[in-house]
């Protein structure tokens, strides 16, 4: 054997580690629970995003269902974000969605996920958890990936 024991069981524990979705998913998990739910919003949706550019990133993501406007949703965030620590970072559709920062961590709101629309690609696996209400006028998604960077570099997300 060309490669003794000393290489290939470090090489092993480094696969471990860096190769199962497992551990990036808890805290993900863990940031999206400690993320305040908007009021009255129904949970409709789950889902996760891998993104390979400019590094592999992975999000988890929740679809939410509200009878209240996109703007109301984006200034309900905003203030209860800012409160908790998180930087809120410019993005070009302000007034559609909202981007958080720490130190590392990134959380985006979009107040008009198209996640829910059958036409929709770049989901892994779209898990419906409920119907949204018939009186619901905004769907938006809480996504986060507590292994962002800083500095945001707003996912291109393909649709049909």
């Amino acid at each position: 054997m060309r490669y003794g024991i000393p290489v290939i069981i470090p090489l092993l524990a480094l696969l471990a580690t860096c190769g199962g979705d497992g551990g990036y998913d808890r805290e993900n998990q863990e940031l999206l629970e400690a993320i305040p739910r908007y009021p009255g919003s129904t949970l409709v949706a789950r889902t996760r995003f891998t993104e390979s550019f400019p590094v592999t990133s992975r999000a988890l993501v929740q679809v939410y269902a509200t009878i209240e406007s996109p703007p109301k949703v984006l200034a309900f965030f905003r203030e209860e974000l800012a409160g908790l620590g998180w930087q809120v970072e410019p993005t070009a559709k302000d007034e559609l969605m909202a981007v958080f920062t720490r130190s590392r961590g990134e959380i985006e709101i979009n107040s008009v996920s198209g996640i829910l629309n059958q036409n929709f690609v770049g989901a892994d696996d779209v898990e419906r958890v409920a119907d949204a209400p018939s009186s619901a006028s905004t769907v938006f998604s809480v996504s986060a990936n507590a292994r962002a960077s800083t500095g945001h570099q707003s996912p291109q997300l393909p649709q049909r």
